[in-house]
C-alpha cells in the first residue's frame, strides 16, 4: 500500500502532462501490457511501492527512537547515567542508513517519473 506522500509526488510530476489522472492504478490501465510505456509504468509503480515501504519503516524507526529518547531523559531525571546501553548510538546509525535508503528511493522514483513523463509527453 502506498503512503499518502507517494501519490502526491506522482501527481506533482505527472500532473502537468496527465492532469488529474495520475492515480497509480489509472496509470497501469493507460497502456497495453508489454508496451514500452507499460513497462515504464511498472517501474514507476515498483519505485513508488519501494519508497512507501521505506517511508513506513522510517516513520516506525523514528517513533521507536522517540521512545528511546524518552527513556534516556527519564534516566537522566533520576540522576542515573544516561544511555548506559548505547541505544542512541545504534539507533542513530540505523536512522541514518534508513534515511539514506529513503532518499535514494525518492530520487529513483523522481527519475523514473521523469522518464515516463518524457516518454508520454506530446511531441
Amino acid at each position: 500500500m502506498l503512503t499518502p506522500a507517494t501519490p502526491t509526488l506522482i501527481a506533482h510530476v505527472l500532473g502537468p502532462v496527465l492532469g488529474p489522472d495520475t492515480d497509480p492504478q489509472t496509470l497501469r490501465r493507460r497502456h497495453s501490457e508489454g508496451s514500452a510505456e507499460g513497462h515504464l509504468v511498472g517501474l514507476v509503480l515498483d519505485a513508488a511501492r519501494r519508497l512507501s515501504t521505506l517511508e513506513h519503516s522510517l516513520r516506525q524507526r523514528v517513533g521507536s527512537a522517540a521512545g528511546i529518547l524518552s527513556r534516556v531523559t527519564a534516566t537522566l531525571d533520576t540522576g542515573a547515567a544516561g544511555n548506559p546501553n548505547g541505544e542512541l548510538q545504534s539507533t542513530g546509525r540505523d536512522l541514518d542508513l534508513l534515511a539514506a535508503r529513503h532518499a535514494d528511493a525518492h530520487h529513483w522514483l523522481i527519475e523514473t517519473l521523469h522518464a515516463y513523463r518524457d516518454t508520454i509527453a506530446p511531441q
